[in-house]
């Protein structure tokens, strides 16, 4: 893990195309999960256009390394990135973290409390709009379902 954060994003740009992600995926699974959440989280919170945060939060969806923070200090971390809201992933990897109830009560609290910016708020808010639908509805782009 001695590469720079700017040196993994870049690795990690481009977004998913096809033969891209299993070496990624081999290569992460390899090291220490508090290690791959450090390296990955702040990639995945952080929106630049270039497609690095997608694949970060695709990886840790697909790894589910053990959230080393806790729930509140994952929310602030994400508020205070440059979050895209439209992104499901992050908020599906932090259900599957903490679970939904305790997000969203943790989420709730954050909220209510003074001292974030309206952009943090609404980054937070996202994560909640998220998670609060069913689950299913989180995973529909990745499952192969049958048509009703």
């Amino acid at each position: 893990m001695a590469a720079s954060k700017a040196e993994l994003r870049q690795r990690l740009e481009g977004g998913l195309r096809p033969g891209r992600f299993a070496p990624l995926r081999s290569d992460f699974a390899a090291r220490e999960p508090a290690a791959v959440f450090h390296v990955l989280f702040p990639i995945a919170v952080e929106f630049t256009g270039d497609g690095a945060d997608q694949v970060a939060a695709r990886l840790l969806v697909d790894l589910e390394p053990a959230c080393p923070v806790s729930c509140r200090d994952a929310l602030i971390s994400l508020a205070f990135a440059d979050w895209w809201v439209s992104d499901k992933l992050v908020p599906y990897y932090l259900v599957t973290q903490f679970g939904k109830r305790k997000l969203l009560r943790v989420a709730d609290e954050l909220v209510a409390e003074a001292g974030l910016t309206g952009s943090q708020i609404t980054a937070i808010t996202g994560v909640v709009y998220w998670a609060r639908l069913p689950t299913v509805r989180l995973l529909a782009p990745f499952l192969p379902w049958e048509p009703r």
